[in-house]
C-alpha cells in the first residue's frame, strides 16, 4: 500500500502504512488529505486507518482501475455512430442558430461546450428541435449524462507548456470529458492555449491533450476546455468520469 499526503495543497509521497502516522503526526489532519491507487476521491486524515485497504469498497475500485479501454477496443467501446455521417445537422446553441455540422463535426462542438445542456439538434423526421441527449449516438460516444459535464477529483500532473512558450508543470485537480482544471498558476489568461500531457496512475499512458483557458481565479486554479484530443485518449478518460463522476457534486 502506498499513500499519497495532501497537506494545503502540498502533495508529498508515496508513503507505505507504516511511514503514514508519522507523517500525518507532522503536518497535523485538519487541513491534511490522503488518497491510494484505486480510490475515486481524496479521504481525510481522520479517516485513514491501515485496514483502510482492507475494504470490500476499496478492493472493488482498486480491482476496476487496473483495467482500462485500449486504443484497439475504444471505438467498440464507446459505439460506432448510427447516424448518417455525410448528413449535415442543424443545431442551436442556448437557442442561437450555429453553422451546420456534421456527425463528427457535433461530437467536436458537444465536447467543447461547458454546458451541453444548451445544445439543440433539429430533427427532420418530426419537425422538432430535440436536446443533445436524445441523440444517443453522440450521448454513448461522449459518455454523457444530465449531470452536465461532471468534474470529477483526480491525481495527475500536467507538463507542457502555452503558446507563449512558457513551460507549465503543475497538478492536475478535476477532469471531465470536455476539460480539465490545475491549479498553482498565475501566468495564463482567458483564450491562452496549451499543449502537453496528463500523467496519472489511472491511466495507462500519458495522454496528449490541446486545451483552450476559460477560466483562471485569483488562487491560481486555471479551467480550461479541451481543444484537440484524439479518441483514444477521449476513451480513457470518459471511462475514468462514467466510473467515479456519480461519487461527486457537479462543480
Amino acid at each position: 500500500m502506498k499513500w499519497f499526503v495532501n497537506c494545503n495543497d502540498i502533495i508529498q509521497g508515496p508513503f507505505d502504512n507504516t511511514e503514514v502516522p508519522t507523517v500525518l503526526k507532522n503536518v497535523g489532519t485538519q487541513s491534511t488529505f490522503l488518497w491510494s491507487r484505486g480510490m475515486s476521491d481524496w479521504i481525510h486524515a481522520d479517516k485513514w486507518s491501515p485496514s483502510i485497504a482492507k475494504s470490500p469498497e476499496y478492493e472493488r475500485n482498486f480491482a476496476s482501475m487496473e483495467t482500462h479501454i485500449s486504443p484497439a477496443s475504444a471505438h467498440t467501446t464507446l459505439g460506432a455512430p448510427r447516424l448518417n455521417i455525410a448528413t449535415k445537422y442543424k443545431v442551436q446553441y442556448d437557442f442561437k442558430d450555429q453553422k451546420e455540422m456534421t456527425y463528427e463535426q457535433l461530437v467536436q462542438f458537444t465536447m467543447q461546450q461547458s454546458d451541453v445542456s444548451k445544445i439543440a439538434v433539429y430533427d427532420p423526421a418530426t419537425q422538432e428541435w430535440r436536446e443533445i441527449y436524445a441523440i444517443p449516438e453522440v450521448v454513448e460516444r461522449l459518455g454523457l449524462s444530465r449531470r452536465k459535464n461532471s468534474r470529477v477529483p483526480i491525481l495527475a500532473q500536467f507538463s507542457g507548456q502555452s503558446g507563449k512558450e512558457q513551460k507549465i508543470n503543475c497538478r492536475v485537480v478535476t477532469i471531465s470529458v470536455a476539460g480539465f482544471g490545475f491549479t498553482n498558476i498565475f501566468d495564463l489568461s482567458i483564450g491562452d492555449v496549451v499543449r502537453g500531457q496528463i500523467t496519472s496512475p489511472h491511466f495507462f499512458t500519458p495522454l496528449n491533450v490541446e486545451a483552450e483557458v476559460t477560466y483562471t481565479g485569483s488562487d491560481g486554479y486555471i479551467g480550461l476546455r479541451f481543444s484537440q484530443i484524439n479518441d483514444d485518449t477521449l476513451a480513457l478518460i470518459t471511462e475514468y468520469v462514467n466510473k467515479f463522476g456519480d461519487k461527486t457534486e457537479i462543480t
